[in-house]
């Protein structure tokens, strides 16, 4: 198994493959945390025609599949359904590094955007952080991040969280978001 290879490709699989893929996701997690998944995020923002309605039809409530600055609700082109949105609205170090930022570039480019938020006193923010990386490769400039998110008085809460707070979400079709 190649996580690399098989999220390049994600977009392109077959609803019957789509549906394996999700299928493998929801049994690895019920085996570590003994419960349901209710939410996912697509690998590298690839998503395909089929994946959101497969989601809805193993109960997700929500999922972080793209980058935006506003979360919003997924209108699907099958039917009237719609799956809440809460996209990441900052680069992840991890695509910083690609574009060949330094760890001070990192830094300052992440202090800026987070600083715009506070003055435009944004209501949400996402910063996704990959468990295995950022913490572990990382972990000196993660600290300077996060404890810059801190002193900024910026409150952290969970998706899950923050999916419960939502109410009035603007509605995007998912047409607009694919082509």
């Amino acid at each position: 198994y190649n996580h690399v290879n098989w999220s390049a490709k994600f977009h392109n699989l077959s609803k019957e493959k789509t549906t394996e893929s999700i299928k493998k996701i929801v049994n690895e997690y019920e085996s570590i945390f003994s419960k349901k998944p209710i939410s996912n995020a697509a690998p590298n923002f690839n998503v395909n025609r089929h994946y959101f309605q497969i989601l809805l039809d193993n109960n997700f409530k929500f999922a972080a599949d793209f980058k935006h600055s506003n979360a919003f609700n997924l209108q699907l082109e099958e039917n009237s359904s719609q799956i809440i949105q809460l996209p990441v609205t900052e680069p992840t170090i991890e695509e910083l590094i690609y574009l060949g930022k330094s760890q001070d570039q990192i830094r300052s480019e992440l202090k800026r955007r987070f600083k715009d938020h506070v003055e435009k006193e944004s209501n949400y923010v996402c910063f996704y952080i990959h468990a295995i990386y950022e913490p572990v490769r990382l972990e000196k400039t993660l600290e300077k991040i996060l404890s810059y998110i801190y002193k900024q008085d910026m409150k952290a809460i969970t998706h899950s969280t923050y999916h419960r707070e939502c109410s009035n979400l603007p509605t995007i079709a998912m047409e607009t978001l694919l082509n």
